[in-house]
Formats: structure tokens, sequence, C-alpha cells
């Protein structure tokens, strides 16, 4: 939760890198290198829980990629699984549905799965997000040519 907490402060531009340095100069020495993982790409905390969890399965990622439809996605897994964080925040109501499941369709027409995971799966229920990712695209393990999960340092 502190990762995704940095993650929004760096998206939303209320901290930088020299902040980021200073304040992980004052955690514990073995929390130091969590500072790598964060990403300010990432819109909501969710969204960054979820990297994490793909993360942890060793799996090629890309955070908010451009979609040929337009817009971006929260995620895109091993090229083939697009994974968007639904809150009711941001999703609610029926133009937020059709809007949702027409991406969905125009996805699939280009050959990609798309997994929906709510707010409380991906807060609450890690392991069912994980093995509901490893059912959809197997066991597809980053090698050094799929590295584009890698997060970048902080901008």
């Amino acid at each position: 939760m502190a990762l995704a907490t940095l993650d929004s402060a760096v998206h939303l531009g209320l901290v930088d890198e020299p902040d980021l340095r200073r304040v992980f100069a004052l955690v514990p020495e073995r929390f130091r290198a969590l500072m790598a993982l964060i990403d300010g790409r990432a819109e909501s905390g969710p969204e960054t829980l979820l990297r994490l969890i793909v993360r942890s399965l060793g799996l090629p990622y890309e955070v908010q990629p451009r979609l040929a439809e337009g817009g971006r996605g929260d995620l895109l897994v091993a090229e083939s699984l697009l994974i968007e964080v639904d809150s009711r925040a941001h999703h609610e109501g029926w133009s937020h549905a059709v809007s949702d499941r027409t991406r969905d369709l125009r996805a699939a027409s280009r050959g990609l799965m798309t997994l929906r995971p709510l707010y409380q799966h991906v807060v609450h229920e890690p392991g069912l997000v994980a093995a509901a990712i490893t059912g959809l695209i197997g066991d597809v393990r980053t090698t050094p040519a799929h590295r584009a999960g890698t997060p970048r340092a902080a901008r």
C-alpha cells in the first residue's frame, strides 16, 4: 500500500525523484530497494497493486498501453491480456458499462482477452486475481527480451 501511495503521489506531481530519495533515506535499509518499484504511470492505487501482482508472477507487462481503438488500458500482460481495474468511482452506470464492453469487444477483435477485476478483488483478494491471470494466459515467464514492465525511475 505504501508503494501505491507513492506511485499516486508521483503521478499527481506531488512528489519527485529527489523527494523519493529523501523518503527512502529515512526507511530501514532493507526497504530501500523498493524505491525502484515506484512507477508514476499508474493512475490509481489498485493499478499499482495489480502491477505488483503481475510482477510477482514473473510475467511481462506494459503499464498504460496505448490501444488501437483509442485511449489507454491499465495493464497489458504477455501481449495478450488487457487488464482494467474497475471501481465504483469510475465505472458506475450504464454508459460506463457500454463503453467498457465496447472497448472489450474491440480488444477481442484484435485477439486480446480482457480481465476486469474490481477494486475489492485487487486489494482484498490478490491471490484470486493472480490465479485468474495465470488461468487465462498460462505460465509465460519474463525473458530479457520482455522487460517492458520493468518500472522506470520515478519521473
